[in-house]
């Protein structure tokens, strides 16, 4: 998630604090809620910072699903076969 901070200081400087500020505020109670072991205050919490930062980012990062196709390549997938010749069929 600390990439995510660089990347989204570049956008909106200071959005989201200090690195220090962000990870204390975001990084660290979203970790802990996700461990086996959380209690239901942890998970509570890492919910709610969940949400906030969601919520924070929304204006920013989000692109809507009605401009997709238009900022998405089409992927192409192409197959080759290929056969051995017997030299390399006998080694194999």
């Amino acid at each position: 998630m600390c990439t995510d901070h660089c990347m989204v200081s570049f956008v909106k400087p200071s959005l989201l604090g200090t690195r220090k500020e962000f990870c204390n505020r975001f990084v660290n109670p979203i970790t802990n809620g996700q461990h086996l072991d959380s209690t239901l205050a942890d998970v509570r919490l890492m919910k709610r910072r969940a949400h906030v930062l969601h919520e924070m980012l929304a204006g920013c990062v989000q692109v809507p699903a009605s401009l997709l196709p238009y900022f998405m390549l089409q992927s192409i997938s192409q197959n080759t076969f290929i056969q051995l010749c017997m030299l390399r069929t006998r080694h194999t």
